[in-house]
């Protein structure tokens, strides 16, 4: 029996198999890219979906280093298992589907799953039935789109002189002091949001950085019964992590934030993966 014909893999088969490391493993069953098989364990076996999703997460990252792929987050590739047939997402882990932007862009609805595209087809038949009893209630039309039973009905029009007294525009409201106050004030916000300069991308990380540290002190702070070795990774690159210590759920956009502000970061100096 073939590594690829195995109905379980234990995770040192992952390791092995993927490249992914367990503690990388465990924070995508986490981030809910891979399902739970209850208590880890080193007797674990885990199926044969765990494989090819880690796999197809490899091969992503690979098409973002060679800059035929846009980057893809946790988030999105959560999205991309949802919709995608587990028969494709093993096809992309074995090399015989190529990683392409439609394939793992929003749009793609090629590829999602059977039920989803039996779905589409069953709402574009009976949107094409129900156009044509329309057509067929109407009857045929001509060039124009008009009824063909004879010549389009014209509404009459009344031989008379315009009222141009009417189509004056009325005359603006008196604006009281406390209105021309109220605008003043907002059109000083404007100007000073408009002036405000955009920070770097630098100064957004940095910020981010800060704000994700004050909480995760903050929350070990107040739960005494905290578990100081509970860590977060946050995978930035293939070959960069970052891990936080004292976060939890609730936390999980403000992460995001810095995942992509550091990305940003080491695309401009060249190292981005």
């Amino acid at each position: 029996m073939t590594a690829q014909e195995k109905p379980s893999y234990t995770v040192g088969d992952l390791e092995e198999e993927t490249g992914f490391d367990r503690r990388t493993i465990a924070y995508y069953v986490q981030e809910g890219l891979l399902p739970r098989v209850g208590r880890r364990g080193p007797r674990t076996r885990y199926p044969r979906l765990v494989r090819d999703r880690l796999l197809f997460v490899r091969r992503v990252r690979e098409a973002e280093e060679a800059g035929t792929v846009p980057p893809v987050s946790l988030s999105e590739m959560r999205k991309i298992f949802e919709r995608m047939a587990p028969s494709l997402v093993a096809g992309v882990a074995d090399g015989r589907i190529a990683v392409t932007p439609e394939l793992v862009g929003e749009a793609s609805t090629a590829l999602r799953m059977p039920e989803l595209r039996r779905a589409g087809k069953r709402r574009m038949a009976l949107r094409r039935r129900m156009e044509s009893r329309l057509m067929e209630a109407e009857g045929p039309m001509d060039a124009e789109g008009s009824p063909a039973y004879g010549p389009p009905v014209r509404e009459p029009v009344a031989d008379v002189a315009p009222d141009y007294e009417g189509l004056r525009a009325p005359p603006a409201p008196v604006r009281g002091p406390e209105a021309v106050a109220r605008e003043a004030a907002e059109a000083y916000a404007r100007r000073r949001t408009e002036a405000r300069p955009r920070r770097s991308a630098e100064a957004r990380l940095a910020h981010s950085l800060a704000k994700l540290q004050k909480r995760a002190r903050r929350r070990l702070g107040q739960d005494d019964d905290a578990d100081m070795d509970t860590w977060t990774r946050i995978e930035i690159t293939r070959d960069i992590a970052l891990s936080v210590r004292g976060l939890d759920e609730d936390d999980r956009k403000l992460a995001e934030r810095v995942r992509k502000a550091m990305r940003r970061v080491l695309g401009r100096g060249g190292g981005g993966g």
